[in-house]
C-alpha cells in the first residue's frame, strides 16, 4: 500500500510504502528500496521505530511482560477521566456554583463566623 509521494528538487521521484519502505520510481516502475546513508545506518535502530514501540506499547515489553498490551487502552482509559474530570470541575465551578455578588461574599443569606471561602470579609 502507497502512503505517500514525493519528488526530489533533482526530479526522481519516491513513494513510501508499509511494506517495503522507501522506494524510487523509475520509468513508471519501482526500483530496489532506498539505501540508508551509511551515517544513518549505523546509527542503529532509526528514530521512527522506537517512537513506533512506545507509542504501541511494545517498549515496556520487557519491563511488565504480556501486560504491555493493557498499556495503551487504559492509558486512554486514564486520559478520559482526567478529561471526563475536568470538565465535570469546569461546569461546577461556572454553572452550578452558587453565584457570589462580587464583593467576596456569599449570597446565600447565611451568616458566617469567618472569612467566606472567597477570603473576602466578614459578614456584619
Amino acid at each position: 500500500m502507497v502512503t505517500g509521494f514525493f519528488r526530489t528538487p533533482d526530479g526522481e521521484g519516491y513513494v513510501s510504502t508499509f511494506e517495503q519502505g522507501l522506494l524510487r520510481l523509475r520509468d513508471g516502475s519501482t526500483d530496489a528500496p532506498f539505501v540508508m546513508p551509511a551515517e544513518l545506518d549505523a546509527a542503529g535502530m532509526p528514530l521512527w521505530n522506537y517512537l513506533f514501540e512506545i507509542h504501541n506499547g511494545r517498549f515496556f515489553a520487557d519491563l511488565v511482560g504480556s501486560w504491555h498490551l493493557l498499556i495503551v487502552p487504559v492509558g486512554s482509559l486514564l486520559f478520559l477521566v482526567i478529561t471526563l474530570s475536568g470538565v465535570y470541575d469546569w461546569f461546577w465551578l461556572k454553572v452550578l456554583r452558587p453565584k457570589s455578588s462580587g464583593d467576596g461574599l456569599v449570597t446565600s443569606g447565611a451568616k458566617t463566623d469567618g472569612p467566606t471561602l472567597a477570603g473576602g470579609p466578614r459578614d456584619a
